[in-house]
């Protein structure tokens, strides 16, 4: 629309005016479009990472390769990816490998409450790789989480949270013991949706 009104405009003042004065419209304009639309974004705040976080779309895995930090987002990314599968198929069971039991179990109930209550599909367009910290078999790892969900009625939400995953080693193998969303009050572990 407003590109619509910049053309008219400098049309008219094409016929009318010398360049110069063309040119100053043109830059005034273009101020004034600015600074209204800088107004217009004022209040509004865009979820940013913490320093250090790398942005990453699709999903993937930031860190170096052969690294434990590779190895823990890989299983984070995996768990999320079982849980898209989880609701797409109706089963709960394979989201298993990447979770401790009671996590698992944890998780598998509230995918099922999704389900039941008419969530279709979820999808993780974009993670956001945080801080890692590893403590002997312990580790937690921050992520910036961006989910679409879409429901039998034909709608379709989209959120993004921060997760701060808690991950155990067993068995030489890393696994997500709990997935907190610090950020969002009241939460059920594990969900994209709320």
């Amino acid at each position: 629309m407003l590109s619509r009104i910049l053309q008219r405009l400098i049309f008219r003042l094409q016929r009318t005016a010398s360049e110069h004065q063309v040119a100053f419209f043109i830059g005034a304009i273009a101020l004034v479009a600015f600074v209204l639309l800088s107004s217009r974004m004022e209040g509004i705040s865009l979820p940013i990472p913490a320093s250090g976080g790398v942005k990453m779309s699709p999903p993937a895995v930031a860190a170096p390769s052969g690294t434990v930090e590779a190895v823990i987002q890989g299983v984070i990314l995996r768990g999320n990816q079982e849980q898209e599968r989880a609701v797409a198929s109706r089963n709960m069971t394979v989201m298993q490998d990447t979770a401790t039991p009671a996590y698992y179990q944890e998780t598998a109930d509230m995918t099922q409450q999704m389900v039941d209550n008419g969530i279709t599909s979820i999808q993780l367009t974009t993670i956001e790789w945080g801080d890692i910290r590893v403590d002997g078999a312990n580790a937690t790892a921050t992520t910036w989480e961006t989910w679409v969900t879409s429901a039998s009625d034909g709608s379709t939400e989209q959120s993004r949270d921060r997760n701060v995953y808690k991950l155990v080693q067993v068995g030489g193998a890393w696994k997500i013991t709990a997935d907190d969303h610090p950020d969002s009050g009241p939460s059920l572990p594990g969900l994209p949706f709320r």
